[in-house]
């Protein structure tokens, strides 16, 4: 059995706390019309994930698949190359970083209601066409990238990256899971990202959650559209 190797040194300057991480959803949740953000899902599934945003943003609706390993099955994202998404060899931009970036991500419990949202066999475009690039300069997620920048001056892309991994280590978990759901190329022995490694994967994504109380911040999001809901029947 292949070993899970430990990692380098956590940037601590980049990890979103519970509490930051609160406020950065409030901000989300309410733009200048008092509406939460467009690509609001494209942030939560960055925030349970730790993937690049390009690879959330260019996500399609064939993307979001169950797969099944030894009798459970998990909520996934496929992170793959696609048409308007190849890798960052084959494009000046946007693409996935590399070949070793294809890979299955399962979804924490909290994320399945978003699952539901968008997994659609039959569409093999855009599941988020907002954030599609307008030119050949910009990247899958450019916008929604600006707009956070806009309200939490002290994001960075990163971030939700350096957040999973301080997270899933603290908690026990070996870096080189975190890697397999982040989508980083490790120096361990583990050197591709298969189904067989759903389980501790799924275990990642669910401390995650837990540390960052998304759950409570999808609860914020369901209110707000239940209060919109009401004012609009009145």
């Amino acid at each position: 059995m292949n070993s899970l190797a430990t990692k380098k040194t956590i940037d601590n300057n980049d990890v979103i706390s519970a509490e930051a991480g609160r406020e950065i959803n409030r901000k989300m949740l309410s733009n200048k019309w008092g509406e939460k953000d467009p690509s609001y899902d494209v942030f939560i599934l960055q925030a349970m994930t730790g993937a690049r945003i390009q690879e959330i943003a260019g996500l399609r609706g064939c993307d979001f698949v169950k797969r099944q390993v030894s009798g459970k099955e998990y909520f996934c994202i496929r992170i793959t190359s696609w048409e308007q998404r190849g890798h960052g060899a084959l494009q000046a931009r946007g693409g996935l970083k590399t070949t070793a970036s294809e890979r299955f991500v399962p979804l924490p419990a909290c994320g399945h209601v978003i699952w539901q949202r968008y997994a659609d066999i039959n569409n093999v475009d855009a599941a988020f066409p907002n954030e599609r690039p307008k030119t050949a300069q910009q990247c899958w997620g450019d916008r929604l990238k600006r707009r956070m920048r806009g309200k939490y001056k002290a994001f960075k892309t990163k971030s939700w990256r350096e957040t999973v991994s301080n997270n899933a280590t603290n908690a026990g978990l070996s870096y080189r899971a975190v890697e397999m759901v982040t989508g980083k190329t490790g120096s361990s022995t583990v050197v591709q990202y298969t189904s067989d490694n759903l389980a501790v994967m799924q275990k990642v994504v669910e401390v995650n959650a837990e540390s960052l109380q998304i759950e409570k911040w999808l609860e914020a999001s369901r209110q707000q559209a239940e209060k919109k809901k009401v004012v609009q029947n009145a």
